[in-house]
């Protein structure tokens, strides 16, 4: 069934968080997978690492070198992982925007054809991770800059293949309209904390400190991975919204971008 509209004349936000939940509406099992292996997995990874494996800080003793060494290990699996986030935009995006076509592509097929460019879309993806991070140390408001500016750069390196192009393509797509995606960003963020908030009420975990294992590896990252799907589906939305406004391209225009 197509979804096609014609081009928006205009940014509208709510329109984009509609778009988003349609967008998982139309592809919930596509999402859940997706979900499951880009964003349950890395977080469940992550929070073992960081709770279980990385030895805690000794109370009551300053060690600003064990605190450096280990901050330096934590940033360093954010990076790994950071690739994945990226592969999960393209991936969703493969599927999802076929569905603005005559001719909807189904899971496989449309993750078959975006399969050859996804190991350069997570390297890419790895990259912008490191670069949010080290803008974020200094002055925290360019890693700031930068997560807006690139915040559909996992959509652009797959549906357009342009390579490491994507960078500078996100950021002419999001210039101009950058405190929107921030205000989505917010919007995500605090839903993960009131989620992540929430599942450790339920489970009955502590709300200050590191949280059992059972809460780290199934709850938690289950959490996570939800406003994950919500959220990636969104900036996809997002992506669409921009190609309208900017260009004037209608929804099923961006169908054909993998024939």
């Amino acid at each position: 069934m197509t979804t096609a509209t014609a081009a928006p004349e205009r940014f509208d936000i709510g329109r984009v968080f509609s778009g988003g939940f349609a967008i998982v509406a139309r592809r919930p099992l596509t999402f859940v997978i997706l979900g499951a292996l880009f964003a349950y997995l890395p977080t469940a990874a992550t929070l073992w690492l960081t709770t279980n494996w990385l030895p805690p800080p000794t109370p009551g003793v300053v060690d600003f070198a064990a605190t450096f060494r280990r901050l330096g290990i934590v940033e360093a699996i954010a990076i790994v992982f950071g690739g994945f986030s990226w592969v999960m935009q393209g991936s969703a995006a493969a599927a999802a925007l076929s569905d603005f076509g005559d001719k909807p592509l189904g899971v496989g097929e449309a993750l078959s054809r975006a399969a050859g460019r996804l190991p350069l879309v997570y390297v890419m993806g790895v990259l912008a991770t490191l670069g949010i991070i080290l803008g974020t140390f200094p002055l925290f408001v360019p890693g700031v800059l930068l997560s807006l500016a690139w915040a559909v750069g996992g959509v652009v390196a797959t549906v357009e293949n342009t390579g490491f192009k994507a960078f500078g393509r996100s950021m002419e797509l999001t210039r101009g309209y950058r405190i929107q995606i921030f205000l989505i960003y917010v919007v995500y963020g605090i839903a993960g904390v009131v989620v992540s908030l929430a599942a450790r009420a339920i489970g009955g975990a502590s709300l200050v400190g590191g949280p059992p294992l059972w809460m780290s590896l199934g709850v938690q990252p289950v959490a996570s991975a939800i406003v994950q799907i919500f959220s990636v589906a969104t900036l996809i939305a997002v992506y669409v919204e921009l190609r309208g406004v900017k260009e004037g391209l209608a929804a099923s225009s961006l169908a054909s971008l993998f024939d």
